[in-house]
């Protein structure tokens, strides 16, 4: 438990950085997430000292959030609200294109190794590279666009894990997937699912309270909308959790590193604001800005 906190504080001390300067720290932080979950993930799969495969796919975890960074505003004045929807535009072309490089060149890897690497194992990992990097450059987009929601990246898995543990700790009995991760159970992930929710809705009543001209969310979507963004988020959260057991299960470990004691490595501590940033990204552009707003 000791051990634990130190790691915690440790974690957190790195990060302050981060919400100082979030504009240069948080493309930082997206390279550490990706590079970092790389490693690891590459480390487990015996495919870290193969330089033909690892270096290309560092170098794309490199470079995905710079070409991010260096357009979504990061060295211009940019009214969001007018030109978020080229943004968007932007921002899928700006991870298709490395996308399609590193797909073509893990084929070529693939074919030129003459059955030296198993395909499986490469599927995999060019699956997870895109998985994480689009989560990562993710956090840094949400920031951009949505800052005043910027910190639901980072309390949404909190309050999510805090709930299920708490709830499930005291009164889960039936397991949620045995057969991936032993501890969650049902009543866990409802209880997650309440907690966020109660928070979102706790947001959206002190928000709107306060007045247009002292509230601190510029906009916020309907009541009913809020609810279900703290459901989907939360259940994208545990889902986060489950895909990261499946994969530690399926490579017989238990954690990625032990580059932070007590807590596992990179991938272990980012996987759910991994899984949850893309999808409060599509959320908020659909239900905040005011071009797009359907809700």
């Amino acid at each position: 438990m000791k051990q634990r906190l130190i790691s915690a504080a440790v974690f957190l001390t790195l990060l302050i950085p981060v919400f100082i300067l979030p504009r240069y720290g948080l493309p930082v932080l997206a390279v550490a997430i990706i590079v970092g979950s790389l490693i690891e993930i590459m480390r487990a799969m015996d495919l870290l000292k193969k330089w033909y495969i690892s270096v290309p796919y560092l170098m794309f975890g490199v470079a995905v959030p710079v070409l991010v960074w260096l357009n979504i505003g990061y060295f211009f004045t940019v009214n969001v609200n007018a030109f978020i929807t080229v943004n968007i535009h932007n921002f899928v072309s700006i991870l298709f294109y490395p996308i399609i490089v590193l797909l073509f060149y893990t084929l070529f890897a693939a074919v030129f190794a003459k059955g030296k690497l198993d395909i499986t194992k490469l599927s995999l990992l060019f699956m997870l590279a895109i998985y994480i990097t689009i989560g990562a450059v993710s956090i840094v987009a949400i920031h951009e666009w949505y800052s005043y929601w910027f910190l639901m990246v980072f309390f949404t898995p909190w309050l999510t894990d805090t709930g299920a543990h708490l709830i499930g700790s005291k009164f889960g009995k039936r397991k949620l997937i045995p057969e991936i991760s032993p501890n969650k159970t049902v009543t866990g992930a409802v209880g997650g699912i309440i907690f966020n929710v109660i928070a979102f809705i706790t947001l959206f009543i002190i928000n709107n309270s306060l007045g247009e001209e002292i509230a601190f969310l510029e906009t916020t979507p309907s009541f009913i909308t809020m609810i279900i963004i703290a459901i989907v988020s939360a259940i994208v959260v545990i889902m986060g959790d489950l895909v990261e057991s499946l994969i530690k299960r399926h490579y017989g470990i238990k954690d990625f590193s032990n580059i932070m004691p007590g807590h596992g490595g990179i991938f272990d501590r980012f996987d759910s604001m991994i899984a949850v940033a893309p999808v409060l990204l599509i959320i908020f552009y659909y239900t905040l800005t005011p071009q797009i707003n359907i809700f």
